[in-house]
């Protein structure tokens, strides 16, 4: 399935319909001349993630940064890939020596019976951080709960304000160092926000829609274990 367009200058270019089916959504982002890439998938959807790049006419070189939201295996399992090809790769550090070690249980892939390929971290954010690529201003913010170093993206894209939230609404696992009292405080945190455009790792959505966080926190943290 080719690329799908969600907005002007945002692109699905990862996910069960357009690389793997295991593979969470990845995301590129048009910002001037250059691109930045949100999350990896499994690394098993590479060669697709990578022929629906080229299918936008993007040149590697011309992205800036992989940012991962968080650990997972269906989020980063790519990224030992993306940084192979030269890119650099951005994460939380309390996520970071998850994928550095490739660990199973904090990675998730012993529950998706998967292989996690350890990769380098290029860059490990410890708190909220402001990135530029190509002069636009880009904020990471640290949103933990459903792993400690899940983090949300925040920043505007032809006139859009988007985040991109990996699964900071989705359940939680002691193996995964899940915290209920983080989880809460990070949605408090992301409805604090103004967007027009949400990029979550198994969604997005078009239009102010806040309520899908507001349900959350009336519906609280779901356990899975």
């Amino acid at each position: 399935m080719p690329v799908y367009a969600i907005s002007r200058g945002i692109y699905a270019i990862g996910g069960p319909e357009l690389s793997f089916p295991l593979d969470a959504f990845s995301y590129i982002i048009k910002l001037n001349r250059k691109y930045l890439v949100v999350d990896t998938g499994t690394g098993l959807g590479f060669p697709n993630i990578l022929s629906n790049i080229l299918e936008l006419k993007v040149d590697i070189k011309d992205i800036s940064y992989v940012i991962i939201t968080h650990c997972h295996v269906d989020h980063a399992g790519g990224t030992h890939l993306f940084y192979k090809v030269g890119l650099p790769i951005i994460m939380h550090e309390k996520d970071a020596l998850a994928v550095r070690t490739g660990d199973p249980k904090r990675t998730a892939s012993d529950i998706l019976n998967l292989t996690f390929n350890p990769s380098p971290v290029t860059i490990c954010v410890r708190s909220d951080t402001e990135i530029s690529v190509n002069g636009k201003d880009i904020t990471i913010l640290h949103t933990p709960g459903h792993t400690p170093g899940s983090i949300s993206v925040y920043l505007e894209v032809y006139d859009k304000k988007v985040i991109i939230i990996g699964d900071i609404l989705d359940g939680l696992r002691r193996e995964w160092l899940s915290n209920s009292n983080d989880w809460k405080k990070s949605i408090n945190k992301v409805l604090e926000l103004d967007f027009d455009i949400i990029l979550a790792g198994h969604f997005y959505r078009r239009g102010r829609s806040k309520n899908l966080f507001y349900d959350a926190l009336r519906r609280g943290p779901l356990w899975m274990n």
